[in-house]
Formats: structure tokens, C-alpha cells, sequence
């Protein structure tokens, strides 16, 4: 027992060393490598600004609000005492010099917040790359890890099938109940969407409404489906009372 213990100890530290290493050299290797090196070629080659049409459409949404806001913040301060608020209902209130001058400084203003934007999306398509090229090395570090090591990665997942019939049905059913409500639960769709907007972000693709919403119909049912399987083909019949305890508590 105290051996079973100590071999869940030891495997557990090595499956939670082996994860840091490969974070910390993930990012130390995006950071050094692929960040100087995507910079230098996106800056050679004259990639497009803007990954796709959405990330496009951002921008303008932004450049548009502030827009409106500094217009209408601009033409407050032009009439900001009640002897200006009065004449400037007049139309012949802006004179043709005035005119002039406030077109001259929203010009310039406009001008200014759109070479920031630009340098703003720019700067986050060449982050959406980098961050392609370091997800593809993870999964290829994770699975050469994985692959090297199958047999300490087999003997963890054993002791923690162990640990878990270790436990007494309503602690069993209670970690069944919380998995289940997690991720297929009646809330678990606002985790999904949440989840789904952030991955398509990640990875620069349009975040489409009517995917997200399609994606998320379907997964979690998807999902509670094969859960359920799984309790009635593989649990019912190791432990018949885990299973009833479950029910109960759902109850």
C-alpha cells in the first residue's frame, strides 16, 4: 500500500515535471526563435495586415467608435459655454476658417488612431503566427514525451484508475456528477462558447456566431451521449453500486 502510494507520488511528479519543461521550453523557444525570426520575414515579405475578413471587420468596428466619439467630444468642446451653445445653432455658426481647422485636426486625429490600429492588428496577426508555429511544436514535444515514456505514462493513468476505486461510491459519484455538469451540464454551454470564441482567437480564424452556436448544439449532446455509454457499457459492470449511487445523487 505505502509502495502504491509512493509509485502515485512519483508519477504524478513526473507527469506534472515533464509539462513545466515543456512549457517552459515552448515558450523560451517562441520567444528567442520564433518571435525574432516571423517578425523579420512578415516585415520582408509584406504579409497582409489583417489574417482574414473578421479580424478586419474588428478594426473598422473600433476605428468607427472612436471616430464618433471624438467627432462628437470635438464639436462639444467648440461649443462648451451657453453663448457658443446658443450661436452654434445657427448653421452659418462654423465660419470657413473654422471649418477648415476642424477638418485639418480630424484629418490628422483619424489619421494617427488608424496607423496605430494597423500597427496594433499587425502586431497581433504576427502573435496569431507565432502562436501557430509554438502549439505545433508543443503537440510534437508532448508526443515525442509521451512516446519516450509510454510506460510511466501508462503506470500513472493505472494508479489513478486505482486511486479512484480506491474512493467510496458517493465520493465516486460526486466527481461523476461534477465531470458530467462541467462539460455537458444545462450552464456547460456558456463554457463551451466562451472556450470555442477563445480558440478561434488563438488561432486567428473568424469567430462565426452561427459556428460557435452550431458547435455548441451539438458537442455537449455529443458528449453526454458518450458519457453515458461509458457509465452503463464500462462502469455498470465493474461497479454496479457507483452507478446507482450516481443516479441517486442526480436525483
Amino acid at each position: 500500500m505505502l509502495l502504491e502510494k509512493k509509485d502515485f507520488f512519483l508519477g504524478t511528479k513526473f507527469i506534472l515535471l515533464t509539462f513545466l519543461k515543456i512549457l517552459i521550453a515552448t515558450n523560451l523557444i517562441k520567444n528567442i526563435i520564433f518571435g525574432p525570426a516571423i517578425h523579420l520575414v512578415w516585415e520582408r515579405v509584406n504579409f497582409p495586415v489583417f489574417l482574414n475578413f473578421s479580424h478586419k471587420e474588428k478594426a473598422i468596428k473600433e476605428f468607427s467608435n472612436y471616430k464618433r466619439k471624438f467627432v462628437f467630444d470635438l464639436f462639444c468642446e467648440s461649443s462648451n459655454t451657453k453663448k457658443k451653445l446658443s450661436q452654434s445653432i445657427s448653421p452659418n455658426y462654423l465660419t470657413k476658417e473654422k471649418n477648415v481647422d476642424l477638418k485639418k485636426k480630424v484629418y490628422k486625429n483619424l489619421l494617427f488612431k488608424t496607423r496605430k490600429l494597423i500597427n496594433k492588428y499587425y502586431q497581433e496577426t504576427i502573435f496569431t503566427i507565432i502562436n501557430i508555429f509554438g502549439d505545433f511544436l508543443l503537440i510534437l514535444l508532448l508526443t515525442i514525451i509521451i512516446f519516450k515514456n509510454s510506460y510511466q505514462f501508462k503506470l500513472f493513468l493505472k494508479n489513478l484508475k486505482f486511486k479512484f476505486f480506491e474512493l467510496t461510491d458517493d465520493n465516486k459519484a460526486f466527481l461523476l456528477i461534477l465531470f458530467s455538469d462541467t462539460f455537458v451540464g444545462f450552464h456547460s454551454s456558456y463554457g463551451w462558447e466562451i472556450l470555442l470564441e477563445n480558440i478561434l482567437k488563438h488561432f486567428g480564424l473568424p469567430q462565426e456566431r452561427s459556428f460557435i452556436f452550431s458547435f455548441v448544439a451539438t458537442l455537449p449532446v455529443l458528449l453526454d451521449t458518450l458519457f453515458k455509454y461509458w457509465i452503463f457499457k464500462h462502469l455498470n459492470g465493474i461497479s454496479p453500486s457507483i452507478v446507482s449511487t450516481y443516479h441517486k445523487m442526480n436525483e
